[in-house]
């Protein structure tokens, strides 16, 4: 999540576009991996402590604001794909939204 914010000027917790910042595309470091290396980071921050304390029930749960976070990333591509001027072609060039080789 550190990577993605060091690279990302733009990361906000609120999906807008900055129009006021100029805002792009960022395809470097860990964008050019996922499309959404902050929440990717969240993944192991909420399943990897359940499961090191051998909690599988938090471990599951877990999976609830993982998928949020999931339908969240829907949301927001569509919205910049609509938005920003550049990020269908860079869709096309990082197929992985969360999980690389998987999703």
């Amino acid at each position: 999540m550190t990577l993605a914010m060091k690279v990302n000027p733009f990361a906000v917790p609120v999906v807008r576009l900055q129009e006021e910042r100029h805002q792009r595309v960022i395809d470097t470091g860990v964008y050019s991996v996922v499309r959404h290396p902050m929440y990717a980071g969240f993944v192991p921050m909420v399943v990897g402590p359940a499961l090191w304390l051998k909690s599988y029930v938090a471990a599951l749960l877990a999976l609830v604001p993982i998928a949020v976070l999931a339908v969240r990333s829907v949301f927001e591509e569509r919205f910049l794909t609509r938005e920003l001027k550049g990020y269908e072609a860079y869709t096309e060039k990082v197929h992985y939204r969360l999980i690389p080789f998987l999703w």
